[in-house]
């Protein structure tokens, strides 16, 4: 049973690194977190990682790519 565990926090972290590069880095980051109440644990990383991988996701990222030079890619409707 914990090798089935370690295999789906594997799957996890790889899908959050092909969503978003830093969705895997932070998702290992979050889980070293550790709560006052052991009960509470996973709850407080699950709280904690949502927070700040939409932090990160819609603020610091778009500032980041912009000081580097990216730029949006050009979707419009009539190219759907």
């Amino acid at each position: 049973m914990r090798g089935l565990r370690i295999l789906f926090k594997i799957l996890i972290v790889c899908l959050l690194t092909i969503l978003t590069q830093i969705g895997g880095l932070l998702f290992i980051l979050c889980r070293c977190l550790r709560g006052k109440n052991p009960s509470f644990r996973y709850l407080y990383q699950t709280i904690a990682f949502l927070s700040i991988y939409l932090l990160l996701t819609f603020m610091l990222v778009p500032f980041l790519a912009r000081l580097l030079g990216r730029v949006p890619m050009p979707i419009h409707a009539m190219a759907l």
